[in-house]
């Protein structure tokens, strides 16, 4: 489906703010320092506008519909496996395994092969068949584990969950409700169970300032089987490139997009804020007022369909050192 010819585009983007700046009404874009100041503005322009701050007479900034997508997590259990094959790759110093059962979410964590008691990294997941491990593991024997502990990497553009998790279709379980990290953690202190997961958390992992700060989705109990946990989060977006023009929101939010890099660079320019700033948050309250009309026209109420469905069903099966509790 083609984009709206109304978008403002980056090059529409960056031109207008070049004029601004006073260097014309064509932006340069190359690796000048003219560039690389317009491009500052530009980054600095979408992120208030995609992260504003409050509307007066309001306590807190809007948080965009357009910026809380669904996604998919798949939550795997313990995976014994076996490779029928594996390529050694000298240059890059890593092994292609080819066996079944790979999931996404497995990047991070370690294959163990059984004979050896060898541990590799696993770095990427190409396909359900294919995973690449850290090192050379062309020797190592078939059989082979990744244990699961429960948490899984979230998306990196992923900044805040919103809602619950549910499963997939024809997966006739409750809900999942987000729980504290700290209550999670002491339930996985007193119960290292594995089952149905029936609530789960989220934790932020250790920053690094080469990879930027992550998240994690803690599940509990760890799960015995594939689920496929479908949820909304708030979106962290990407600045525009040449390659991807186009900002976020689509053509409704497009003037919002230009008076908020018009207002960044009025204050780059001036170093205040003027009647730049002043036609931005007149336009901040238009797109607040357009995003509203996306929100759910009731909210519902009494039990829903799977709450209904599994009135009768608390009783999640669970598994302790390979006996199932009922």
């Amino acid at each position: 489906m083609a984009e709206s010819t109304l978008t403002t585009t980056r090059d529409d983007l960056r031109n207008a703010i070049s004029f601004e700046l006073g260097y014309g009404r064509t932006a340069l874009d190359d690796s000048s320092d003219v560039a690389n100041e317009i491009d500052d503005v530009l980054k600095s322009g979408l992120r208030q506008a995609y992260f504003p701050p409050p509307l007066p007479g309001r306590s807190v900034g809007h948080v965009w519909r357009f910026l809380r997508p669904t996604t998919t997590l798949v939550a795997w259990p313990t995976l014994v496996g076996e490779k029928s094959a594996e390529v050694y790759d000298a240059g890059d110093d890593e092994t292609t395994i080819t066996a079944t059962g790979f999931q996404a979410t497995m990047v991070g964590k370690q294959m163990v092969f059984t004979d050896s008691e060898a541990s590799y990294l696993i770095t990427a997941v190409s396909s359900s068949t294919e995973a690449v491990v850290s090192g050379d593991a062309s020797a190592e024997a078939d059989d082979f584990t990744v244990t699961a502990n429960g948490n899984y990497d979230l998306p990196d553009d992923f900044a805040a969950i919103d809602g619950p998790l549910t499963f997939g279709s024809q997966e006739w379980f409750t809900p999942l409700p987000i729980m504290g990290e700290a209550m999670m953690r002491e339930r996985r202190q007193f119960d290292a169970l594995t089952g149905i997961p029936y609530m789960a958390a989220v934790a932020i992992k250790s920053g690094a300032a080469t990879a930027g700060q992550r998240y994690q989705l803690m599940l509990y109990p760890t799960p015995d089987s594939v689920y496929n946990l479908s949820f909304r989060y708030v979106v962290l977006p990407d600045s525009l490139t040449a390659g991807a023009s186009y900002h976020l929101g689509g053509a409704q939010h497009s003037e919002l997009i230009l008076a908020s890099c018009m207002a960044a660079a009025e204050i780059h320019r001036s170093q205040v804020r003027g009647a730049r700033w002043e036609a931005f948050i007149q336009r901040l309250a238009a797109s607040v007022s357009m995003d509203n009309l996306l929100a759910p026209e009731t909210l519902g109420s009494g039990r829903t369909f799977c709450e209904e469905r599994h009135l009768q069903t608390w009783n999640i099966p669970v598994t302790i050192n390979g006996t199932t509790l009922e």
